[in-house]
């Protein structure tokens, strides 16, 4: 997993500050007593309110909602090439069979089909890898760098495809 390993860890100040609230709070309590109380109990239900509903939110599910599109943008490259493998509608059999039949192997010597099949291979993981990350609770600043993982991962993935593809099409032509 070298690519999460770019991806910052999640800062504990959320909880510093937790634990310094409750400290106020008894400190409060215990000079005050009841007023102490009262007023600790507003405290308490304000950094609640604040806690639960951070202003990130919003951006926290902007993000995953954009690293899902990407992580589409690498399942649709993948389903081209299954379907290149082993579509059975005339323009895939022909693709495969006629105009590049070179694209099939996975032990090729061509370095863009190589590099085409090694990325496929990994981006199968990746997206799975990716999936078990979003489970976790991930901040904002996270969030970011596993987008532009993502992001990267499925411009490669499309470019590897791509220059594949012309590959195994020029070397049927020669």
């Amino acid at each position: 997993m070298p690519e999460f390993s770019s991806i910052p860890p999640k800062h504990h100040n959320q909880w510093r500050l937790l634990i310094f609230i409750i400290l106020c709070c008894v400190l409060l309590v215990y000079l005050l007593k009841t007023a102490g109380l009262i007023i600790a109990i507003i405290i308490g239900i304000g950094a609640f309110i604040s806690w639960y509903y951070r202003p990130n939110y919003q951006e926290v599910t902007t993000l995953r909602a954009s690293i899902l599109l990407s992580v589409e943008d690498i399942q649709e490259v993948l389903n081209q090439y299954q379907k290149f493998s082993f579509g059975n509608d005339a323009d895939s059999i022909a693709d495969r069979t006629l105009y590049r039949p070179e694209l099939i192997n996975k032990n090729s010597r061509v370095s863009a089909i190589s590099a085409f099949h090694d990325l496929y291979s990994a981006s199968e993981n990746f997206i799975s890898r990716v999936h078990v990350k979003l489970e976790e609770d991930l901040d904002a600043a996270q969030l970011k760098s596993l987008l532009y993982i993502t992001d990267r991962r499925a411009q490669e993935l499309q470019q590897a495809w791509i220059m594949a593809r012309q590959a195994a099409l020029t070397l049927n032509e020669e």
